[in-house]
């Protein structure tokens, strides 16, 4: 999918660009992170998107970030619809056929399946005015940090979480090579 992130007539900037066809090896890859978040963690995932849904920018231009489609996930029962409803309107977010339901704004993307008020993806935008950057600027993860009193290391540049990432790819091997059978 990288490989289609940068400005290209097949351009895509969120999973609201994604073909439908793709969303079945999605829905593998979410049941598996379920599964491992589930047995390693003992903790629910929490997977969220801060997509475009179409809109006109490609990219962050003072971080040199490119827009591309990812779907994060996190394991444990996390605040984050209730700040969320705070700031911006929201409404069903179906994947695919986002598009259908709040057209071509920038959106927060939020799915919580095991949340009994919420199992279903909920997307969070601006409806009064689009135009005015606070979904498309928006820092999602500094927000979780904050609502759910964890440190600080939601910027990813200040804080890469090097040893982070390697102890969890160790244990999602360790996990993955218990749990299938490999040929």
């Amino acid at each position: 999918m990288t490989r289609a992130c940068h400005d290209t007539p097949f351009r895509l900037r969120c999973f609201d660009d994604i073909p439908a066809e793709w969303f079945t090896e999605i829905q593998t890859l979410q049941s598996l992170i379920t599964g491992f978040y589930s047995d390693v963690y003992d903790a629910p995932p929490v997977f969220y998107e801060h997509g475009r849904g179409g809109g006109g920018a490609s990219a962050f231009s003072d971080e040199d970030y490119t827009f591309h489609p990812h779907l994060c996930a996190l394991p444990g029962s996390l605040r984050i619809h209730e700040p969320l409803s705070e700031l911006f309107a929201s409404g069903p977010a179906p994947l695919p056929g986002l598009r259908e339901r709040i057209g071509d704004l920038p959106y927060i993307y939020v799915h919580t399946p095991f949340d009994a008020a919420h199992q279903e993806p909920v997307a969070y935008f601006t409806a009064d005015d689009p135009a005015d950057g606070r979904v498309a600027g928006f820092r999602l993860k500094k927000l979780l940090v904050e609502a759910n009193g964890l440190d600080n290391g939601w910027d990813w540049r200040a804080h890469p979480g090097e040893g982070e990432l390697t102890s969890l790819i160790d244990r999602f091997t360790d996990w993955y090579t218990s749990k299938f059978r490999h040929y």
